[in-house]
């Protein structure tokens, strides 16, 4: 079997398919390099990561299919979903014979595979728009936890921006060890090891941020009605593995 092993980044998957493309391999899978087992009979490629190539993919995708597509594309990689890189490579190849129409023809595995992939990361970047939980930090910025199954932080960043464009925050996805950190009007993309240094003393709520959480907790707590209370219905809104991150559940139900 042939292999051709990459970085894990998207711009590396992205230099890849166009390098597939461009040499007209067939038959080749596409891995994460940090992933990939040797086999005994394995034949390996591996093309450094090329940035130029990785900005005619995008060019090629967006001409030669849509941007509709090419959004797609991001999308599904961002839901980490297993041999991803593999459906896009089928998808693209086939995109770029066929145009822009491909994306109607769900009847195909691979468009539809996209579409399943890409929906999912869609899908979880609308709820945590307005899951995401604020707490006050003792440095004045404003820390929430999220823990999605998809890479939506980096997604999360036009929204939250525009949002509390006059507060320092941090968005931390705890599940990658990463966040969004938003300082004196700019964001960058952090490693959590670097977020635990930059907040210091910080790394406490205030005094009022856990007075006006219990009282939060109290106040939701005392406008529900116990005879009504449907937990099943309540996770087909908002699933339960979102619970812990929810002051006002704080995964007390």
């Amino acid at each position: 079997m042939k292999y051709l092993l990459y970085d894990s980044s998207m711009e590396g998957l992205f230099s890849s398919i166009f390098f597939v493309c461009k040499n007209r391999l067939e038959d080749i899978s596409i891995r994460k390099q940090a992933e990939y087992t040797p086999g005994l009979f394995d034949v390996n490629i591996n093309p450094d990561l090329d940035p130029h190539n990785a900005a005619r993919f995008v060019s090629s995708v967006k001409n030669g299919i849509s941007k509709e597509a090419l959004r797609k594309i991001v999308m599904a990689f961002l839901s980490e979903e297993e041999n991803v890189e593999n459906v896009i490579l089928d998808f693209v190849k086939k995109g770029l014979k066929r145009g822009k129409d491909i994306l109607e023809d769900l009847a195909d595995p691979a468009v539809l595979r996209m579409d399943q992939l890409s929906c999912r990361t869609e899908r979880e970047l609308h709820r945590f728009e307005g899951l995401v939980r604020f707490r006050e930090l003792k440095d004045g910025s404003y820390y929430a936890a999220i823990n999605p199954d998809t890479y939506i932080l980096v997604l999360l960043r036009r929204h939250f921006v525009a949002r509390l464009r006059d507060q320092d925050w941090i968005i931390h996805d705890i599940k990658r060890n990463k966040a969004l950190v938003y300082k004196n009007r700019c964001v960058e993309l952090a490693r959590i090891i670097e977020i635990a240094a930059s907040m210091g003393e910080g790394a406490c709520y205030t005094e009022d941020e856990i007075l006006y959480s219990t009282i939060w907790k109290e106040y939701c707590k005392k406008i529900s009605i116990p005879e009504r209370k449907n937990i099943k219905l309540k996770m087909q809104f908002m699933p339960k593995k979102y619970w812990k991150q929810l002051i006002e559940i704080d995964g007390t139900i």
